[in-house]
């Protein structure tokens, strides 16, 4: 079985690059002999398409950047799409959205960013969106790309309104997908837990936190086997020889999605911002240790939509009302159909 057929995970439920055996017995031996696991930049795990590395230097450090980079499948519309990753994803976990854009024309450039997944995690960084989004346009300019639609995903979402707001006349279009950082918690009561606190609560990840709670946000209480590698994929970093590389990288990016709310610049995006956004989600970084009072109030999306499509001047807002916090993932058919549609009505806006 190649990589790429491995990773359809909505038409195939099996996962055997994983080595788990039946999907159905991995929830009681999540850290048996028998889990994957994987080393700090994700050695291991199959990537659905080829990856290549992005070498440069930032900060005084030579890095590494992952991405994946995708050609047309059937006649090319001459567009790119960029698809950035959410915090508890990587570029994998957007194989049927790369389907399903490839298949209509679009190249697709996927890229891990700095800190996840199959990307270098530096000992030392000063995560910024400011540095997430220059180290993407560098990446893009290294492969030709000059203009492209950015479409980002949960903390991914916060990272597209930063590259827009930086390189308007290279963004076409924006599309978010269930982003993080409508809201600035902060300011709403949710207190800093600092980086600190962050690495000694990530050193506790285990397969059943991260299921359990992506059970709960991302797919409303419902679960299929298809989402299991997604669980593992993160659990076998955590299991693996550089599990303090990875716990201290997401330290440093939880501070950084903390500190650095991009809420209050929405009404400074000047494309087409398609709006994407399941109903049922309910994140909000940091809830946990909220007040027990203010808890009920944060990750609003029914409220938090459609605040955000009044801010932003060229918004279309497009609602699952079933959905939670992946519906690229929890439906992939509605989802994607709703998307492309919404890429052909950007395009037509922004010429």
């Amino acid at each position: 079985m190649t990589p790429a057929t491995t990773f359809r995970f909505v038409r195939l439920a099996a996962a055997a690059a994983l080595s788990l055996g039946a999907l159905g017995a991995v929830h009681a031996a999540d850290e048996s002999a028998n889990a994957p696991a994987y080393g700090p930049e994700l050695e291991g795990f199959a990537y659905p398409a080829p990856v290549k590395q992005f070498n440069f230097t930032s900060q005084g450090v030579k890095l590494h950047m992952a991405y994946m980079d995708i050609a047309p499948r059937n006649k090319a519309n001459g567009r790119t799409v960029v698809l950035l990753h959410g915090k508890n994803f990587c570029g994998a976990t957007w194989d049927a959205s790369m389907q399903a854009l490839s298949s209509a024309g679009y190249r697709v450039v996927v890229p891990d960013q700095i800190g996840f997944c199959k990307s270098s995690k530096p000992r030392h960084y000063q995560y910024t969106f400011q540095q997430l989004a220059e180290n993407t346009r560098a990446l893009l300019a290294s492969i030709g790309v000059k203009n492209a639609t950015v479409m980002g995903h949960s903390t991914g979402g916060m990272l597209a309104v930063r590259y827009g707001l930086m390189f308007p006349q290279q963004t076409e279009q924006l599309v978010l997908v269930n982003p993080i950082g409508l809201e600035d918690w902060k300011t709403l009561g949710v207190p800093s837990l600092g980086v600190d606190k962050w690495y000694q609560r990530e050193l506790q990840t285990t397969a059943e936190k991260i299921r359990n709670y992506e059970k709960s946000t991302y797919y409303v209480n419902q679960w299929k086997p298809e989402y299991e590698p997604w669980v593992q994929m993160l659990a076998g970093m955590y299991r693996g020889p550089g599990k303090d590389i990875v716990a201290w990288n997401s330290a440093l990016v939880y501070d950084m999605i903390y500190t650095q709310p991009v809420v209050y610049e929405f009404p400074q995006l000047t494309m087409p911002t398609l709006l994407l956004i399941g109903l049922k989600d309910t994140t909000a970084i940091g809830k946990d240790a909220a007040p027990e009072a203010l808890r009920p109030k944060l990750g609003n999306y029914p409220a938090l939509a459609q605040k955000t499509a009044k801010a932003i001047p060229q918004a279309t807002l497009v609602t699952f009302p079933d959905m939670g916090h992946a519906p690229q993932m929890q439906d992939p058919e509605a989802f994607h159909a709703a998307l492309l549609k919404g890429l052909n009505a950007g395009r037509q806006e922004r010429q």
